[in-house]
């Protein structure tokens, strides 16, 4: 899958990296439980993901990517928007 098929399914990412070693690993928020995280390479197809079901809370779940990797920020959006395959 690529990041407009996993977007057609997940809606917009709320988290975006592409400073973990991999090319680009994108999270969205799942209620009480730990986020789904996707990760992406170099041609941005999928090559790992979680789906978020290892950690489950009676309450919000508060181990969350830290606000510095929203999607919101102005140095992530791109990450988050239209992505182009490199290489």
């Amino acid at each position: 899958m690529n990041k407009k098929q996993v977007e057609k399914i997940l809606g917009n990412p709320t988290w975006a990296d592409s400073d973990s070693g991999v090319p680009l690993t994108l999270a969205w928020k799942n209620g009480n439980c730990n986020p789904v995280v996707v990760t992406f390479n170099k041609k941005m197809k999928v090559d790992g993901w979680d789906e978020g079901r290892a950690e489950c809370l009676k309450v919000a779940y508060s181990h969350l990517p830290g606000d510095e990797y929203l999607c919101a920020r102005s140095n992530r959006h791109g990450m988050c928007k239209a992505l182009v395959a490199v290489g």
